[in-house]
């Protein structure tokens, strides 16, 4: 372990400290010294970093800086670092949870179970196991199930498990207050209370399961029946973590990014004090060593976040929207512009992450033609249809190496076809629900 990666990590824990501290009592005067953190964090490990990532990271952060300037808003910059602030808590705080989730019994139970599903139950085991799974440990959920592919599948089965698996954790991005695009949707449109968001997500993300099982006829009511057999244990603990974050924050009015990383890291602890002396090592010694990897997720969150306060600062960019309307796009025409917008742009290869903070940054409070609960599910919409279909998606490359199936195989053919119908449908529903939600009265 290099000193700079050492001291990286100890960075991290330092600001994922100072930032609970600051959520709890409510010290903003904390605000400055971990943004001051964060700066030096990203200063030691940017030499380490992929070099795709890195160039991509500077030249957002690069139009970011020219705007600010152009626009004399040059103090929006430094709001925005210090908006950062909140990510590095929560993405230390997923890591914590997944390598907690890895040696949790029931996870290794399931993990049998889905490996004895039959050939007809097996994508629909995949699937909904990926969903659930991903609903705590996100990617993590891939590392889980890739091993249990069974051996000698030709090319087009695993092709099949490996889209179930993509399709399954990928939705979860619709509901689950564990992702980062929750995160970063929920953060960018404040307001919205999280149990709104939840609801929605999970009728967004039934429609899509229902969708994905359609090609399976009167089989597909057996495959889910006895999927759901397999992944009873569990359904609990997902549903509870879940339930427990949304009522949080519905409580004490935080956001559920803030509320993830106030209630996950003691409910951890307290399940650690129940397990082995080896399994509260093992998921202390992981999680330091899984400090190590937030390098890449950190530089694109902190300056997609720059950004997009930039953006939101300039007053230019109010009369870019009101241009935009000015075509006469009604809400649903839209919903639909701005979810083809950032789905079009992940699959050129320009992760979600930048084009849902743009897009939610460009349009939060700017109009009334869109609700912000509408808003927000645009912005994880988009994320979760963007990352199954992005070649650069860390979901994609994970599902392409744990089923040994060609990146390009996922992303185009029927996945393309199936992200089209699913938007296709999503926009009629978000349609839907925003003219109720915007009719007066």
């Amino acid at each position: 372990m290099t000193a700079g990666v050492r001291a990286a990590r100890i960075l991290v824990v330092l600001s994922w400290s100072i930032e609970l501290l600051r959520t709890v009592a409510g010290l903003e005067v904390l605000r400055w010294p971990a943004a001051l953190l964060l700066a030096l964090y990203l200063l030691l490990i940017l030499p380490s970093l992929r070099s795709s990532g890195r160039w991509m990271a500077l030249a957002l952060l690069g139009v970011a800086v020219v705007i600010a300037a152009v626009a004399g808003r040059p103090a929006a910059l430094l709001d925005g670092l210090a908006f950062a602030t909140v990510f590095p808590a929560f993405l230390a705080t997923m890591v914590l949870l997944r390598v907690a989730a890895a040696v949790h019994p029931r996870v290794e139970t399931v993990r049998r179970r889905v490996a004895q599903l039959d050939r007809p139950q097996r994508q629909a085991g995949f699937m909904l196991a990926a969903h659930l799974l991903a609903a705590l440990v996100t990617a993590g959920a891939f590392a889980v199930l890739g091993p249990l592919r069974p051996a000698g599948l030709g090319e087009p089965d695993r092709r099949r498990l490996a889209l179930a698996c993509l399709r399954g954790a990928n939705l979860a991005v619709l509901w689950s207050p564990f992702f980062l695009g929750m995160a970063v949707s929920t953060q960018l449109v404040p307001g919205v209370p999280t149990w709104q968001v939840t609801v929605l997500g999970l009728a967004l993300a039934a429609e899509a399961m229902a969708l994905a099982m359609a090609p399976m006829g009167g089989a597909a009511a057996v495959a889910v029946s006895t999927a759901v057999r397999a992944l009873a244990p569990i359904v609990p603990p997902v549903a509870a973590a879940a339930v427990l974050i949304v009522a949080v924050s519905t409580m004490l009015g935080t956001s559920p990014l803030g509320t993830v990383f106030v209630v996950v890291p003691p409910l951890v602890a307290g399940w650690l004090l129940s397990q082995p002396k080896t399994s509260a090592l093992r998921v202390v010694r992981d999680g330091w060593r899984g400090l190590a990897t937030l390098g890449d997720e950190m530089l694109l969150v902190v300056t997609v976040s720059i950004l997009s306060r930039v953006l939101a600062a300039v007053p230019w960019t109010a009369d870019l929207v009101e241009a935009v309307l000015a075509f006469g796009l009604p809400p649903v025409g839209l919903i639909a512009a701005l979810l083809a917008l950032i789905v079009g742009l992940a699959l050129a290869g320009l992760h979600p992450l930048a084009s849902v903070s743009v897009v939610l940054a460009l349009m939060a409070g700017t109009t009334p033609a869109i609700a912000p609960l509408v808003l927000v599910a645009i912005g994880v919409l988009g994320w979760a249809l963007g990352t199954m279909v992005g070649p650069t998606s860390l979901s994609v490359l994970l599902a392409s190496a744990s089923f040994d199936v060609a990146p390009r195989r996922l992303v185009v053919g029927i996945n393309l076809v199936f992200v089209a119908a699913f938007a296709t449908l999503a926009v009629g529903t978000l349609g839907l629900l925003n003219g109720w939600l915007t009719t007066p009265g």
